[in-house]
């Protein structure tokens, strides 16, 4: 899912079938999957990410601390990416992607994008 800085959903992936909420399934399916991302957008990515291309928080080092520039850029990522939590928070207000989907596979695309568009029109 794309947000812009104001939370509003600018796009959404299309459905994969397993456990999506699982950081090691969602790291498999972007490896697999060609991305095409418009130049404005940023690759980064939460830590499930790590080893990708995409830009991640810094880990802690095995046996030492993280340097104050290394902390600082892990809580600018977290500003940028709270916004993007928050979005998905709103989109499962709409309980259709909060509760177990009992829907055909080949619509969870569908319904996700058109509950993305209520939940912009509803917090806009």
């Amino acid at each position: 899912m794309v947000t812009d800085q104001n939370g509003r959903i600018k796009a959404v992936s299309v459905a994969y079938p397993g456990r999506v909420h699982d950081k090691v399934h969602d790291k498999k399916v972007y490896d697999q999957e060609p991305v095409q991302r418009p130049p404005e957008v940023p690759a980064k990515g939460d830590s499930g990410y790590q080893g990708s291309d995409l830009q991640t928080p810094h880990k802690k080092p095995q046996g030492g601390p993280l340097s104050e520039p290394q902390k600082a850029q892990n809580r600018q990522q977290a500003r940028e990416r709270i916004v993007v939590e928050h979005g998905i928070g709103r989109m499962k207000v709409f309980q259709i992607l909060a509760q177990r989907f009992r829907n055909a596979l080949s619509r969870h695309t569908l319904i996700f994008k058109n509950v993305a568009g209520l939940a912009n029109l509803r917090f806009a």
